[in-house]
């Protein structure tokens, strides 16, 4: 089943932008592990405050 990521918490990561919570996904060789969601790579630290800020607060007020 994919996860939707608009519907999850975003943070910032260097210049990149990945949800907050750890989903479990599988792999080949190594099994299941968990991870990061990857929402946006090497956007800027600036761009990727200004996504998460933005995407975090319509989150919250649509969740009350």
């Amino acid at each position: 089943m994919a996860k939707d990521i608009t519907k999850m918490r975003w943070m910032v990561v260097g210049t990149s932008v990945q949800t907050e919570d750890q989903v479990e996904v599988p792999f080949e060789f190594t099994g299941r592990k968990k991870v990061h969601l990857s929402v946006a790579f090497n956007v800027g630290r600036d761009v990727a405050k200004r996504l998460v800020y933005l995407h975090n607060t319509a989150l919250d007020k649509a969740n009350g």
